[in-house]
């Protein structure tokens, strides 16, 4: 029977692989330790290419200041008075009212 040949059919032949673990990176976050393959300047290049298109594309979003909230039936939503910091605005359920929080929860006003 021949060497590279097995009841399995063909497989490639065993080649030294001391050279493989001369060109290995690793990499720790955390708990987390990944070792492989260090990448080819080529590799580095295309990534480095394709993370500045990305984050061009997401860098409106990143500048624009809040965020979108849906509102849930039962659920209040509350913002602070344009006017005045210290009245809060609560959104519940299709109504608004105004007041302001105390002894652990919300407060309309008179």
């Amino acid at each position: 029977m021949d060497a590279a040949r097995s009841d399995q059919g063909e497989h490639p032949p065993l080649k030294d692989a001391s050279s493989d673990f001369d060109d290995l990176v690793t990499v720790r976050r955390g708990n987390v330790t990944v070792t492989g393959p260090r990448p080819s300047p080529d590799q580095v290049m295309a990534n480095v290419r394709r993370s500045t298109e990305a984050l061009v594309r997401v860098a409106d979003r990143l500048c624009k200041p809040g965020i979108t909230l849906r509102p849930r039936k039962g659920v209040p939503l509350y913002s602070l008075d344009r006017d005045d910091s210290k009245i809060i605005i609560r959104k519940l359920d299709g109504c608004i009212t105004r007041g302001f929080f105390a002894d652990g929860g919300f407060k309309e006003f008179d």
